[in-house]
């Protein structure tokens, strides 16, 4: 399994699971960013939360010679995000369209249980 960049920087956690077919497996990958949100109403930097910034794969495992394998990314994340979005459970979340490219995003508000 290769790592994935963003800016230049390997995922900060890669989590693995089967897929739904055989040779398949989900990839969720995490990059742990600067940039710290401030909450509404909080004050000063120690109430402060992290910003991650995620993406979801399906994989596929190829042969590209008789002995050599590889995990490959599918072009669809639907699969994979649609068993993202059912197994965050009750963590408050929006799945919308980006803005400027339409393809989907969901935000995952994570300092919240399901139960407030």
């Amino acid at each position: 399994m290769l790592p994935a960049t963003l800016d230049t920087h390997a995922e900060s956690l890669l989590m693995l699971r089967a897929g739904a077919r055989p040779g398949e497996m989900l990839a969720l990958r995490l990059w742990s960013v600067p940039t710290r949100l401030q909450p509404q109403g909080s004050t000063g930097p120690a109430q402060t939360l992290p910003l991650w910034i995620g993406s979801v794969q399906t994989l596929q495992h190829q042969r590209a010679l008789e002995f050599v394998g590889m995990w490959r990314p599918l072009r669809e994340a639907g699969s994979s995000l649609d068993a993202l979005a059912a197994d965050i459970g009750g963590l408050p979340h929006i799945l919308a369209p980006h803005p400027a490219s339409q393809l989907p995003v969901l935000r995952i508000r994570t300092d919240r249980g399901a139960a407030e």
